[in-house]
């Protein structure tokens, strides 16, 4: 089996997993660790704007974590937003 197919197939794997977690920082550690998997399958298809998508919204899940303890971190996360539009 090809690096890319088991890449991806973790990466299925893990987002079916991670919506099932109740804390909200391991939720969030699982959507990135998700958008690792599924950008490097990506990456390894040549699918560069796929892996572009997903380094975009694992940066995103990788900046909420810190969302609740440090409240003035609310400005970063949403200037990342910003970065949607540009994939």
């Amino acid at each position: 089996m090809e690096l890319a197919t088991v890449l991806g197939i973790m990466g299925v794997i893990a987002n079916t997993y991670w919506p099932l977690i109740r804390e909200r920082r391991f939720l969030l550690l699982g959507q990135m660790l998700a958008c690792i998997f599924m950008g490097l399958h990506f990456s390894l298809l040549n699918a560069y704007t796929g892996a572009a998508v997903m380094a975009v919204a694992g940066m995103q899940a990788l900046l909420a974590i810190p969302l609740e303890s440090h409240p003035r971190f609310k400005s970063v996360y949403l200037a990342s937003l910003l970065l949607t539009s540009l994939v």
